[in-house]
């Protein structure tokens, strides 16, 4: 499992130019950005659903 997470070296990285490392570590950025916006998202719209049915469970559990 672990070696899902490990970063995958490229063997060739020394013989590419400046150009397409500096595309791949951009695309690297912006990947890794993508994915904790979306980590963010899912979590505020969690928030949100709780916030909104948590009231509705409990006066339906009688607990409120």
């Amino acid at each position: 499992m672990m070696s899902v997470f490990r970063r995958s070296h490229d063997p060739f990285w020394d013989m590419e130019g400046r150009g397409a490392k500096r595309t791949r570590i951009r695309a690297k950025l912006v990947s890794d950005l993508a994915f904790a916006v979306a980590i963010v998202a899912c979590g505020l719209t969690a928030a949100a659903w709780i916030r909104v049915l948590a009231p509705v469970l409990l006066q339906k559990l009688g607990l409120a």
